[in-house]
């Protein structure tokens, strides 16, 4: 009997228990939830003081970027994305509704899209500093930034893996937390409000595949560039947004008051020769290349730019030179056989040229205009064949290029395939109705092939479209 009494109390008991249990399991979520909210706020309270909101600027005034940086230490150094500073003619931060202007950048790292900027913040807090090397998969972590423009917003996720993209040298935290257009160079912190990295991209079409810069690359990186203090980098950060909006008068006018304080800077030198060569001021470009060189005999990239404007001066010989020493210093560059190849041929050198030609191809063998130049380098040495083969190559790779057709055409005209030249020159017409050249050709096939009547019109249509040769063509031919 007493077990019976038992066995009843313990099935009312059971009976009783079930909603005490329902009901103990809500305030328990809710107490956990509550919690986690706690954690949470006291986390933004925490670091929301070394938090800033960048705006990004060109050259009307108009705001063309906005993310987010943190204040790293008291000497008002913040670290950000370099993607948010490029491309940017004037730099604000906003902290605490209080605007400041951009006072230098201390350095920047393309590849690895970190910048460290400075500004005349005062009083603000110094943010705890965490140890990437020491997060674990699975970890809670918050982000904290200003994505689409909603200020200092936090989302909670965890550290979901360690990827590493090509060229970036560095592995990324992969993070749950959300991230947004605006939320580049927000924190990325821990449960103590220790800074971890800073919010980086987001994968397009990918649900919650964010990512962020570990926070021990970015201290490698600033102790780097405190050592060092290039107080020209905000200079040159300027020059290359002003070449980025092709505003090179500008930039040249910068680089030459860059050079005034800094002499034996032969980058800077390379960099003006650039600018002045993209404003064809190809003289200009190669005295400051020589300087350039007589600092570093060593950068095959500055030979490769003065041989570029010795070309364009038809300093042939001098191009040759300049891209031996090129290739000397780097024989892997597929621009500098390709330009080699060009001022060879210029010279009647065809055999050095496809030799050149050859070599570009061995490195690159994507680019149909080198098929093309090595098949007319060949038609001059009337090797037809061959050349029809580089031809035929050429559009394999490119069928939209009429220059192409005009060029196999001309091969087969030689060839005496006159009706083969015929479809290639019309070819090169249906692509560009304009093209005096292919008109002219075309004219001149139809004639050899004794239909004279059309090659007179093709002629004529050339003659109309300024075709210096058309015009003495046609009294031969026709009149």
């Amino acid at each position: 009997m007493v077990y019976s009494r038992l066995n009843f109390f313990s099935l009312d008991f059971v009976f009783v228990r079930g909603p005490l249990i329902v009901i103990l399991l809500f305030f328990l979520f809710i107490q956990r939830l509550f919690g986690q909210s706690s954690d949470a706020s006291k986390v933004f309270d925490g670091v929301v003081g070394s938090l800033v909101v960048l705006y990004g600027y060109d050259y009307d005034n108009t705001i063309i970027k906005q993310g987010s940086g943190v204040i790293l230490n008291d000497k008002c150094h913040i670290i950000t994305n370099y993607h948010l500073v490029n491309g940017c003619y004037r730099i604000e931060l906003k902290h605490k509704d209080i605007f400041y202007p951009l006072k230098g950048i201390l350095g920047i790292d393309v590849k690895k899209d970190i910048a460290v900027l400075e500004t005349s913040i005062k009083n603000s807090p110094k943010i705890k500093i965490g140890s990437a090397k020491r997060i674990q998969i699975g970890q809670r972590i918050y982000a904290i930034g200003s994505p689409l423009g909603f200020e200092n917003t936090i989302s909670e996720g965890i550290v979901s893996g360690f990827r590493e993209f090509e060229g970036t040298g560095i592995n990324h935290l992969q993070i749950t937390a959300s991230i947004s257009h605006g939320s580049s160079g927000g924190a990325i912190v821990n449960q103590s409000g220790e800074l971890l990295g800073i919010s980086s991209s987001s994968a397009s079409g990918g649900q919650n595949l964010n990512f962020a810069i570990p926070i021990n690359i970015v201290l490698d990186l600033y102790k780097e560039w405190v050592k060092r203090k290039n107080k020209g980098l905000d200079f040159l950060l300027k020059v290359e947004n002003l070449i980025l909006n092709e505003k090179f008068y500008e930039a040249i006018e910068y680089v030459t008051m860059f050079l005034s304080n800094h002499h034996n800077d032969w980058e800077i030198y390379t960099k003006s020769g650039y600018l002045k060569s993209m404003v064809k001021d190809y003289e200009g470009a190669i005295l400051d290349f020589n300087v350039s060189i007589r600092l570093n005999p060593n950068d095959y990239d500055t030979f490769l730019k003065r041989a570029a404007c010795k070309f364009a001066l038809n300093d042939n010989l001098g191009t040759i030179q300049d891209l031996n020493k090129a290739i000397d210093l780097n024989p892997n560059v597929f621009l500098a056989y390709e330009t080699r190849a060009m001022a060879k041929a210029d010279r009647n050198d065809f055999i050095g040229a496809i030799n050149d030609y050859s070599k570009a191809i061995s490195i690159n063998p994507k680019e149909s205009r080198i098929y093309q130049n090595r098949g007319i380098a060949k038609l001059r040495l009337e090797k037809y064949h061959a050349a029809l083969e580089d031809f035929n190559l050429a559009l394999e790779l490119d069928k939209t290029n009429p220059a192409i057709y005009l060029s196999r055409g001309g091969c087969k005209f030689n060839m005496a395939d006159y009706n083969g030249a015929l479809e290639d020159f019309t070819k090169a017409i249906e692509i560009d109705t304009n093209c005096s050249e292919a008109y002219l050709k075309r004219g001149l096939a139809q004639y050899s092939l004794g239909n004279k009547m059309k090659g007179c019109l093709d002629l004529t249509k050339a003659k109309e479209l300024r075709n210096s040769t058309a015009d003495e063509l046609l009294n031969q031919l026709c009149y």
